[in-house]
């Protein structure tokens, strides 16, 4: 009971969260405001943040001299006005790049970091595929940002990578089935997870994960053809619907700015 009261309270001020009662708080995907304007962006960061205290998901990627830089894919042709793998060029090479529809290369993710840990509200949520968690957890920790970071890990050698990184900030695993529920929750132990179900996963798999007090994030990606944001711009009422047997703390969109930070 003593140990049920003191997540309560933790929770209560934990700000990777809404105040209870609140709903989830609302991730704005790649840290865009809406599908149309730039991933991964810094600018685009500044202005989510500025129209209401989103969470902000980026993706991190690694230049060939090993400096961190926000990017999605492998290969920088989609996103910016370079040719090939990230991978392949120096990040004084990547400094010249430039994001399409936008004036700026792709962002470090340490000056990322610095500008987030400048603005209270600012919250990150890191994809890490490509980048080992050690490889980031002095980055967090040197601009003061480790209370305010979410890592999404996807398979259980990188969860138990982030663990073992650093001992205080938050990690998200990928949860499939009750069965891994039950497994993450003896990986982590006393420490606090973050359970996240894919779009549309069982109802009840949501209940079970509420039931033993794990925190949730999921999504509604525009992908699905009935997924809310599939839905939003004619149905503002979707995102409610969706969640409304699907209890959960974080919501990652592509249309951030059309809800509130926190969905009542």
């Amino acid at each position: 009971m003593l140990t049920l009261l003191l997540l309560a309270a933790a929770a209560s001020s934990d700000p990777l969260l809404c105040a209870p009662g609140s709903g989830p708080h609302i991730v704005a995907h790649r840290a865009r405001r809406d599908v149309d304007r730039p991933e991964n962006s810094l600018a685009e960061m500044k202005a989510t943040v500025t129209a209401a205290p989103y969470m902000l998901e980026i993706d991190l990627s690694e230049t060939r001299d090993g400096v961190i830089r926000l990017l999605h894919d492998d290969d920088l042709d989609r996103t910016t006005n370079g040719h090939g793998p990230l991978a392949a060029i120096t990040s004084n090479e990547a400094a010249k790049l430039r994001l399409k529809d936008s004036a700026e290369p792709p962002p470090r993710f340490d000056t990322a970091a610095r500008w987030a840990a400048r603005n209270p509200g600012a919250t990150l949520m890191l994809d890490i595929k490509k980048v080992p968690p050690a490889r980031i957890a002095p980055i967090a920790d040197r601009v003061g940002m480790t209370g305010r970071v979410l890592l999404l890990t996807f398979d259980r050698k990188t969860t138990e990578a982030a663990i073992a990184a650093d001992p205080i900030w938050r990690i998200s695993a990928l949860v499939r089935s009750s069965e891994e529920l039950r497994s993450y929750q003896a990986l982590f132990g006393d420490r606090p997870f973050v359970a996240y179900l894919p779009t549309f996963s069982p109802t009840a798999l949501f209940a079970e994960a509420r039931a033993a007090g794990v925190t949730i994030l999921t999504d509604a990606m525009s992908g699905g053809m009935a997924s809310p944001d599939k839905l939003a711009a004619s149905d503002a009422g979707a995102y409610r619907r969706y969640l409304a047997d699907r209890p959960a703390d974080l919501l990652v969109t592509d249309h951030a700015t059309r809800l509130p930070a926190c969905v009542r």
